[in-house]
């Protein structure tokens, strides 16, 4: 399968060149001004951007790729409430 490309040239004069889109995707994520977390199907962590990290003061392996949504919100939910703060009971499975 071939790299797509884009033209950044005027008038399509200037060579194409190959976009690495993952590089790209992480680039806009990371340069958000706001914090931004993704989940998948199985609420687990994709992505989370710097901003979103230290809005809530987590350490990058509390808001690693694959972590439960469920531990994210927990970890929140400490530094924001208190490490003593019980977790809500209705948010519990």
């Amino acid at each position: 399968m071939t790299q797509p490309t884009i033209d950044f040239g005027v008038g399509g004069r200037a060579p194409k060149r190959e976009v690495n889109w993952e590089q790209l995707l992480h680039t806009a994520i990371e340069s958000s001004s706001h914090g931004l977390c993704v989940f998948d199907w199985r609420s687990r962590l994709v992505i989370a951007n710097e901003q979103h990290r230290s809005l809530y003061s987590l350490t990058s392996s509390q808001v690693s790729p694959g972590r439960p949504a469920e531990d994210v919100l927990i970890s929140r939910h400490a530094r924001v409430v208190g490490a003593k703060a019980n977790w809500p009971a209705i948010w519990r499975p």
